[in-house]
């Protein structure tokens, strides 16, 4: 016997069905969310899915068994020692956000020319996959895999390095159905800046939140991940351990960390991968202090920031006085940014899609941080810093 497991935020199961009955021989329903697919005496395929009561983006709270085990996976993947934690927090946000779990069972194991059915039924679902080892997932023991087949991650945090996962939202569950007259020209003032450095755009692409109802971080809060954000990418970029700890007595950065950035100090010694994503941070970084006004702009995305002038903002700095001059920008100025990188983000996600280079000169990684920090401050989906979706 042969089993894998899908889930996908989607909840209508229409194009699987209709790819398996083309494709699997007769197709019967047994139940709600039951199918069979070839001879009634033996089906080469069983199917067994289960929905969220309420469908969501979040996992608010427990409602039902499958939320109970969403919770349950968010926990176990949670503690995994992934190497790439960029992942890791990708997976976790995939996790919160799925709707439908579906188990395929074939008795007599996987028939042929079945990979090649399910293939395009995974990618049109963007679908997580979990799998014991077999005939289509070779890992050993238990394992999650991305919609093209390939190792997320097993039980020991080990996973293929080219592994990627898509993080959709159906714009329902999020969107403002008739949005307001500072989002539209918001979005448009951001097209016309597009159209004016020949960046293609998506023109059903939504606006960000109105400066009405978007909840900005409070000054403090903003201050407190700076600081975590700092002592995450100096760590990074292999600042001597007494360097480190004297940044924490000046700044008590550490009090400030999320679990992964904590999980991340406490390692003697992080991979390079580790190290590299923590270098990073740096960009998230220069978003911030520009909210709290201590960088003048935020310039044209096309090359990384300057990691020393922005640790020498802070330096001659004691928290205190770092806390007290900051002043968070106004609302329609964070609006303004969050708006735009969100569709320079779009661009370079539909450049790598179609493997050509990004845009314009964008620089990929500048921008997804940028974007990682500017939904965090406007609190695109309530989440937690280690959650934040960067979906476009």
């Amino acid at each position: 016997m042969e089993r894998l497991t899908l889930y996908t935020h989607a909840t209508d199961l229409t194009y699987l069905t209709t790819q398996l009955a083309e494709h699997g021989g007769p197709l019967r329903q047994t139940g709600p969310l039951d199918w069979q697919a070839g001879s009634a005496e033996a089906p080469a395929l069983r199917l067994h899915g289960r929905q969220r009561t309420q469908p969501d983006y979040q996992l608010r709270e427990i409602t039902d068994d499958f939320t109970q085990n969403l919770a349950g996976m968010y926990g176990f993947v949670q503690k995994l020692p992934m190497a790439r934690t960029d992942l890791q927090n990708r997976l976790l946000t995939k996790i919160t956000t799925l709707n439908t779990e579906l188990t395929i069972t074939a008795e007599s194991g996987f028939p042929a020319g079945f990979g090649a059915w399910l293939a395009p039924v995974l990618a049109h679902y963007e679908a997580l996959v979990f799998a014991e080892q077999n005939s289509l997932y070779p890992a050993a023991g238990q394992a999650f895999y991305d919609p093209a087949g390939r190792l997320l991650t097993d039980t020991r945090g080990a996973g293929d390095a080219a592994a990627e996962l898509p993080v959709s939202i159906e714009s329902k569950y999020y969107d403002e159905l008739d949005p307001l007259p500072d989002q539209l020209a918001r979005k448009a003032r951001s097209e016309a800046a597009l159209q004016g450095r020949g960046i293609s755009f998506a023109a059903g692409l939504p606006p960000v939140a109105s400066d009405t109802t978007v909840a900005l971080r409070a000054r403090d809060a903003v201050v407190d991940r700076a600081l975590a954000l700092a002592y995450v990418a100096l760590k990074g970029e292999g600042l001597e351990a007494d360097s480190l700890e004297g940044f924490d007595r000046a700044y008590a950065a550490r009090n400030y960390l999320s679990p992964l950035e904590q999980a991340f100090a406490d390692n003697p010694t992080p991979d390079e991968q580790a190290r590299m994503n923590a270098t990073w941070r740096y960009e998230a970084l220069h978003v911030l202090l520009w909210a709290l006004g201590y960088v003048s702009e935020l310039d044209y995305p096309d090359h990384i920031c300057d990691p020393g002038a922005d640790i020498g903002l802070l330096a001659p700095l004691s928290e205190a006085e770092f806390r007290e001059r900051a002043r968070l920008r106004t609302t329609g100025e964070i609006l303004d940014a969050a708006d735009l990188t969100y569709r320079y983000a779009w661009a370079c996600v539909d450049a790598r899609l179609h493997q050509r280079p990004a845009p314009a000169g964008l620089e990929s990684g500048v921008v997804h941080e940028r974007l990682y920090a500017l939904n965090w401050l406007t609190s695109r989906f309530e989440e937690e810093w280690d959650e934040v979706s960067t979906d476009t």
